[in-house]
């Protein structure tokens, strides 16, 4: 389990700083953004993930949704622009 740091106050505008040992450790740069939820375990739990593994996971998500539903990608590229979608009796 990793170390506890804290306990760190919340400011009157509800923000917490970050250690900065803690962020060099996980390279954060001011501007970094991140999302946040309850922990499905314990909601008095706040969960704090990077954008960056958002948007990868994300990505991974329409990935693997692709490989399950090959006309999700050209349905993905219709709603584009990018090209028509014909379907069975289209030729």
């Amino acid at each position: 389990m990793a170390s506890l740091s804290g306990p760190h106050p919340i400011s009157a505008q509800y923000q917490v700083k970050i250690p900065t040992k803690l962020a060099r450790e996980l390279h954060l740069q001011t501007g970094d953004q991140f999302f946040w939820r309850r922990s499905d375990d314990d909601p008095a739990v706040l969960i704090l993930i990077p954008a960056e593994v958002v948007e990868r996971r994300y990505f991974a998500g329409e990935q693997a949704e692709s490989a399950m539903h090959p006309r999700a990608a050209e349905v993905d590229s219709a709603l584009s622009g990018d090209t028509a979608v014909h379907g069975p009796a289209d030729g």
